[in-house]
C-alpha cells in the first residue's frame, strides 16, 4: 500500500515533469521559428543582387519551352529560377501543390499570340539557344559558388 503524501509528492512531479515538457516543447518550437525567420532573412538580402536582366531571359526562355511543350527545358529553367530567386523549400512545395491543383489550367490562352513570320521565328530559336547555353553557365557558376 502506497502512503498518500508519497502518491501526493510523486503526482506533483509528474505534473512538473509535464510543464517542463511542454517548456521545452514551446523552446524547440520558438528557436526553430527564429531559424527560418533568420534563413528567410538571408534569402531576402541574397535576391537584392539577383540579376534582374538574367532573371528576364529565363523567364523568357521558360515561357518559350511552355509554349513549345517542352516540358523537360522548362523544368531545367524553373530550377534555375528557383536558385537564382533563393525560393526556400516551403515556397517550392507551394509551387508545386498549385501545379497539380491548377495541372489543366492553359494560362497560354492569356498571353498575346505571336504573328511572327518563319524568319522572326528563326532567329528567336537562335536567341533562345543562346539564351539556354547563357544559363547553363551560370548555373554552373551558382553550382561552384555554393560548393
Amino acid at each position: 500500500m502506497e502512503d498518500p503524501e508519497e502518491s501526493e509528492k510523486i503526482a506533483a512531479l509528474n505534473a512538473k515533469i509535464n510543464d517542463l515538457e511542454n517548456i521545452i516543447k514551446f523552446q524547440m518550437s520558438r528557436e526553430q521559428d527564429m531559424v527560418d525567420k533568420v534563413n528567410d532573412l538571408q534569402r531576402g538580402k541574397t535576391r537584392e543582387n539577383v540579376n534582374i536582366e538574367y532573371v528576364k531571359n529565363v523567364y523568357v526562355s521558360y515561357l518559350e519551352y511552355k509554349a513549345m511543350k517542352n516540358d523537360k527545358e522548362a523544368k531545367t529553367c524553373e530550377q534555375v529560377l528557383f536558385t537564382a530567386l533563393r525560393l526556400s523549400p516551403t515556397e517550392i512545395k507551394e509551387i508545386d501543390k498549385l501545379r497539380k491543383k491548377y495541372k489543366n489550367y492553359k494560362f497560354w490562352k492569356l498571353l498575346p499570340q505571336s504573328s511572327a513570320s518563319k524568319k522572326q521565328k528563326e532567329q528567336e530559336m537562335q536567341r533562345l539557344i543562346a539564351n539556354t547555353a547563357k544559363i547553363q553557365e551560370h548555373e554552373d557558376k551558382l553550382i561552384k559558388q555554393s560548393s
